[in-house]
């Protein structure tokens, strides 16, 4: 029975190491590279936050739960969170804790606009030409993908995939 028991053991004990081996040489060499570029920083100036809506403008770091709620008035708080989701529509808006104030908007389709007229769906060029060559950048070696942002506290951050805007983020930093 001791020795059936100490078979059961060795073949566990064989099938950990191996899955350590396939796990350790995976995380040594199929890293993804990741390339950052440091443009000069630029402070955009206050109006290039604002989130152009069908129904009105919004701003990070301005409009409150209430007024966006106001122009997006069927949808739902996520959990217990300070994310808030309008029903069916491509985008979402976090509120800091304490004043309740717009913090974040994420896009994901064409139905929200930048200040300066960019949509999901534009290409990098009409980015670079709208807001300029002065921003900092990561990409994924090879794979076509780029997060250019444009800002320093408050940002615009751009998801690029193969020359083509996938995601705007527009963020105000909470200062705390």
């Amino acid at each position: 029975m001791q020795a059936k028991y100490k078979k059961e053991y060795l073949i566990i004990i064989l099938i950990f190491m191996a899955l350590f081996v396939v796990g350790l040489y995976s995380s040594l060499h199929d890293r993804p590279e990741y390339s950052k570029q440091a443009g000069p920083a630029i402070v955009l100036p206050p109006e290039d936050f604002t989130v152009q809506t069908g129904a009105g403008a919004i701003t990070p770091g301005r409009s409150t739960f209430q007024e966006v709620t106001a122009l997006f008035p069927r949808g739902n708080t996520l959990g217990m969170s300070t994310v808030y989701r309008p029903t069916g529509q491509p985008f979402f808006f976090e509120f800091s804790k304490k004043e309740n104030i717009l913090t974040v908007v994420q896009i994901e389709e064409k139905s929200l606009a930048t200040a300066r007229g960019i949509h999901v769906g534009d290409s990098l060029e009409k980015v670079i030409a709208a807001y300029g060559e002065n921003y900092s950048s990561t990409s994924l070696a090879g794979a076509g993908l780029v997060d250019m942002s444009y800002g320093q506290a408050d940002k615009i951050i751009f998801k690029i995939n193969d020359q083509v805007v996938t995601k705007i983020v527009v963020q105000h930093q909470v200062l705390k």
